[in-house]
């Protein structure tokens, strides 16, 4: 009987072992499950970030070529009005002034929803790209007043700054965010 009774003891102590093991068990499997969920939200996080990111650099590499674009046919017409023989071709070019003048605060009003998408994610390293592209901005609108004055050789060298600036915001911009990416990618590994 006293055999019987250490026997139990022992099926006991082996019975605890095991539900000990399995609760470790347990709690290394609870651990793992919420490290691997935090690192697949992160990863959610990072590419929702990755992809903004990379909507914005598409946004100002189009807005470039846009500001770049109105420029090139700003001279094209600057040059035409100085050739325009009659005064039905004058008005033409005038009319196309100002088609070109309404693009050019519609380039203004698209930069400002950039601006505003890149003040919305707070990176303190963007700081300089978010004071240039003011300045670009502040350009921008000084070539449509230009060209709504009919000034047309300032408007071509304001709208040639705003050109110089989002080409600088945009290289700044890849740079950046290929680093933060680049950081990112070192962080998960």
């Amino acid at each position: 009987q006293q055999r019987q009774q250490q026997q139990g003891r022992g099926n006991s102590k082996g019975a605890q072992r095991q539900h000990h093991q399995r609760d470790m068990q347990d709690t290394r499997d609870n651990y793992e499950r919420d490290r691997n969920a935090k690192r697949e939200r992160q990863q959610a996080q990072q590419q929702g970030e990755r992809a903004e990111q990379l909507q914005t650099l598409n946004r100002l590499t189009a807005l470039a070529r846009r500001q770049s674009d109105l420029n090139q046919r700003l001279q094209e017409l600057q040059i035409a009005l100085l050739d325009a023989g009659d005064e039905a071709e004058r008005e033409r070019i005038e009319r196309e002034l100002k088609r070109l003048q309404d693009a050019q605060r519609s380039l203004s009003d698209d930069l400002a929803e950039v601006q505003q998408r890149m003040d919305r994610s707070q990176d303190d390293e963007l700081a300089e790209a978010r004071q240039q592209l003011e300045e670009a901005r502040e350009q921008m609108e000084q070539t449509a007043r230009n060209l709504e004055q009919q000034q047309l050789s300032q408007a071509a060298n304001s709208g040639s700054r705003a050109s110089r600036n989002l080409d600088e915001v945009e290289e700044d911009y890849k740079e950046q965010t290929a680093n933060e990416f680049a950081d990112a990618m070192r962080e998960m590994r």
